[in-house]
């Protein structure tokens, strides 16, 4: 009976400092990690300060993204947008958003949308924001019963008396509003 012996030879994994940033007094120390498609994006101290700003990386280059917004944290992603807490240094710390496709970071504003009279009879009004903007309404079984572009501040209704829900597609979201109409 023959018996062969194998010996496999193992070579030990290594560690590779990737965000070595070089001329720096500060230490880089990255937090705040989210990833996407190839790159891993995160909050790191630049060479010339230590606020901490959006980098990225692929595991072999490390870029800064943005030098105007610092304190990044709590970086997320939702759908194919990074959304992160950030101060631009003149209205403290707020809400910015990051598209990965172009790198453009923009301030990510809620939208706080009122209409009146609420219930009404035959008319709501809307902020003057959201002229030109696409409208539908539906009644409370899911059927669309109108639909339009606001054109004014006043969106005319030609509806029996019920609830509808009233959506308005922004730039930024899709907001629904319950309308009651007597």
């Amino acid at each position: 009976m023959t018996i062969t012996l194998v010996i496999l030879q193992h070579t030990l994994d290594t560690v590779t400092n990737i965000s070595n940033i070089s001329g720096s007094n500060n230490d880089h120390n990255p937090s705040d990690f989210a990833a996407y498609n190839g790159y891993l994006y995160y909050s790191g101290s630049s060479s010339t300060s230590s606020n901490k700003y959006l980098f990225r990386t692929d595991g072999v280059t490390v870029s800064q993204i943005d030098a105007t917004i610092k304190d990044i944290d709590e970086i997320t992603l939702l759908g194919d947008v990074l959304y992160f807490e950030g101060d631009n240094g003149t209205t403290g710390n707020e809400l910015y958003s990051l598209d990965p496709s172009t790198l453009s970071v923009a301030n990510a504003k809620a939208e706080i949308i009122s209409l009146y009279p609420n219930p009404t009879s035959d008319y709501v009004m809307v902020p003057s924001s959201l002229v030109n903007t696409n409208y539908t309404i539906h009644d409370i079984t899911g059927k669309q019963v109108a639909q339009g572009l606001i054109s004014s501040e006043k969106i005319e209704l030609n509806l029996k008396s019920g609830m509808y829900l009233l959506n308005i597609k922004t730039d930024l979201s899709s907001i629904t509003k319950k309308v009651v109409v007597k």
